[in-house]
């Protein structure tokens, strides 16, 4: 009975190792569809802050140029699409400038957003504009993402964070003008909606 019961429990033993086992493979084999830790958490800046330089002052500011289009955007009651590109506006400054050249979850949130960014503003602007009038303002923009990228590679720092910044200007500058259906009509949904957002705040000040 004694040599029965230890034969059992070997046998358990090793039914359980090889259980584990395929349970680890199982796991590898799903983790390739999963995102790998660089994607996610590495910066797209190689340059590292121990490099000595400061981080790009421009390419901080350029996360600014998102800021009329969501206001537009709130302006035409687009809601949600508002929301999404106040997301879009803080990972794009936390990634391109906050965190740039360290390991962040910052990185990834972009990494994740920023295409889908993209391709929702060329859908807007090729439903506004049509294909040619479309390319003529948006064409621009992704030569700058183009050259930034080349840049990079090439390790051009100076070259990178500026073109990738007027990447983020020229894209929305030709995001906001396909939404007001013009110039004078971004113009004037973006003059109305910081009109209304000063009243806003003057009314909060005054109930204070």
């Amino acid at each position: 009975m004694g040599i029965t019961l230890r034969h059992y429990n070997t046998r358990s033993r090793a039914s359980k190792i090889r259980d584990a086992e395929a349970s680890v493979r199982s796991a590898s084999k799903f983790r390739k569809f999963l995102p790998s830790d660089a994607f996610l958490f590495e910066s797209n800046n190689p340059w590292k802050k121990s490099s000595g330089k400061k981080n790009s002052i421009f390419i901080g500011l350029s996360a600014s140029a998102f800021i009329p289009f969501l206001l537009i955007l709130f302006e035409l009651d687009f809601q949600l699409l508002g929301y999404w590109w106040i997301l879009q506006t803080f990972l794009c400054f936390a990634s391109d400038y906050w965190t740039a050249g360290e390991t962040s979850w910052t990185h990834g949130g972009d990494r994740l957003m920023a295409p889908l960014s993209t391709i929702q503003m060329g859908i807007i602007i090729y439903i506004k504009m049509g294909l040619r009038t479309g390319l003529a303002w948006g064409s621009p923009a992704l030569i700058c993402w183009a050259l930034a990228q080349r840049s990079r590679r090439a390790g051009n720092r100076a070259g990178y964070e500026y073109l990738h910044g007027a990447w983020h200007y020229l894209a929305c500058a030709a995001a906001c003008v396909a939404v007001g259906e013009g110039v004078e009509g971004a113009k004037e949904l973006l003059e109305a909606s910081v009109a209304r957002n000063m009243e806003a705040v003057r009314d909060i000040m005054v109930i204070g």
